[in-house]
């Protein structure tokens, strides 16, 4: 055993004796990343690999702006060092304290998107066991934190929140042959019909739409949950769900997409993701005013889950905790499900929802629910997003016998009392 120790010490020390030449991580003839080695030691936002890819940053403002904003993130890293700076490259170098190992760090900026690619790779080894895509995760963590410390412009109270953080482009999920799998749109017949302390709200998304949603009133006091449904359920058929929350003292706040019961416009994937963050904007305003001081809790079942981690990841500051029901890790093998293949119409999962690597963002309490026989969306999508979850207060809710849509059938009380555990703890 001695001997074995003594051999691997002594490879390191090689290893770490010879660091390896200093590449870009750029291609130097046409000023783009540079591909991963088929390896599991790189990270990229171009990757066409799921295992290797990682959600590229986005920001608000100038690309000055956000350069000299992810330069100083990187400047007060332990190990990094700037190498090379251009317009619109910045290429660094992160060396380990112990070994002297050296990874390279690539950033590439897309005015145009607003949004930065990135590309983290070890220069030796064969697998860097997570460590470039934990780097990332906190690089993209202090990126995002520095941004929401910046003051902004405030909006008169009582007003929505129209203007919202820019999100990613995700208009190669706009396709006709998508949309008609993965919307299910159909209208309320039960417009005026619910019963005080029920409430429908309609909540401006554009100049002249608006989505349907209802407000189950529990305790003033007590949690809020903002909730996005599946694609093909409607704000109505929470109705029944909502005073179930409510005797638990939890307000519980469903909402539609556009073209959903009382909403108006058409459904699609760039809109959904877009008018979530003004939906969440017009839900804290509209919450402090009528008086419900709570944490608030955001929630997402089936397609629901990418506007709920959209909300999760990049409003951080201002959630307090995180439920995901029969949600999905990564969009293509939905697509594939859905009859849609994503090779021959070029997707890939880099143009996805990148729920992957949202919920690596997440460190708050963080609830997964999810069918054991789930036939839609497999359990094993489930237990990936709760395998990445950083947050130190996570439960991994697995309903017994339960495919996509029994899962109150088979598991309603274990449901509700995950749910409660989760909304106790935050209302402390």
């Amino acid at each position: 055993m001695t001997r074995n120790i003594l051999i691997l010490v002594a490879l390191l020390l090689i290893l770490a004796s010879c660091p390896g030449n200093r590449p870009t991580g750029a291609d130097s003839k046409n000023d783009e990343l540079a591909e991963c080695p088929d390896r599991p030691n790189c990270v990229s936002s171009l990757s066409d690999d799921p295992k290797q890819y990682i959600a590229p940053l986005t920001y608000e403002g100038s690309p000055s702006e956000a350069a000299a904003r992810l330069l100083s993130v990187l400047e007060q890293m332990e190990g990094a060092e700037i190498v090379s700076r251009t317009d619109t490259m910045i290429h660094a170098e992160f060396a380990s304290t112990v070994f002297g190992f050296v990874d390279d760090v690539t950033f590439r900026f897309d005015a145009a998107d607003r949004r930065i690619d990135l590309r983290s790779a070890s220069r030796v080894g064969y697998t860097d066991f997570g460590v470039n895509r934990r780097r990332i995760a906190e690089i993209r963590n202090r990126f995002q934190t520095a941004a929401t410390s910046e003051p902004s412009p405030p909006h008169p109270i009582g007003q929505p929140a129209m203007t919202s953080p820019k999100t990613i482009d995700y208009s190669s999920l706009d396709r006709p042959e998508i949309l008609s799998v993965l919307f299910h749109p159909r209208p309320s017949y039960g417009n005026g019909q619910v019963s005080p302390p029920a409430r429908e709200l309609m909540i401006p998304v554009d100049e002249k739409i608006s989505v349907g949603a209802c407000f189950h009133a529990g305790n003033p006091a007590g949690p809020n949950i903002l909730f996005f449904h599946g694609n093909g359920e409607i704000v109505d058929d929470y109705n029944d769900l909502g005073p179930l929350y409510t005797r638990m003292g939890i307000n519980f706040l469903a909402v539609d997409y556009r073209g959903y019961g009382r909403s108006g416009g058409r459904p699609s994937v760039s809109t959904m993701m877009s008018d979530c963050h003004k939906i969440f904007d017009w839900t804290v305003e509209w919450l402090q005013k009528n008086g419900h001081s709570g944490p608030l809790v955001v929630m997402g079942r089936s397609l629901g889950s990418a506007p709920a981690l959209e909300l999760a990841s990049r409003r951080l500051a201002h959630v307090d905790g995180l439920i995901i029901e029969s949600g999905f890790a990564y969009a293509a093998p939905l697509l594939e499900l859905l009859g849609v293949s994503p090779a021959a119409i070029g997707f890939r999962e880099a143009e996805g929802f990148a729920n992957i690597d949202k919920i690596r963002q997440v460190d708050k309490p963080t609830l997964i629910i999810h069918g054991e026989f789930d036939h839609i969306i497999a359990y094993s999508e489930g237990k990936a997003l709760y395998d990445a979850c950083p947050a130190a207060e996570k439960a991994l809710l697995k309903i017994a016998g339960a495919n996509h849509n029994d899962l109150f059938a088979r598991g309603l009380t274990e449901y509700l009392n995950a749910v409660k555990t989760l909304t106790t703890k935050l209302s402390g």
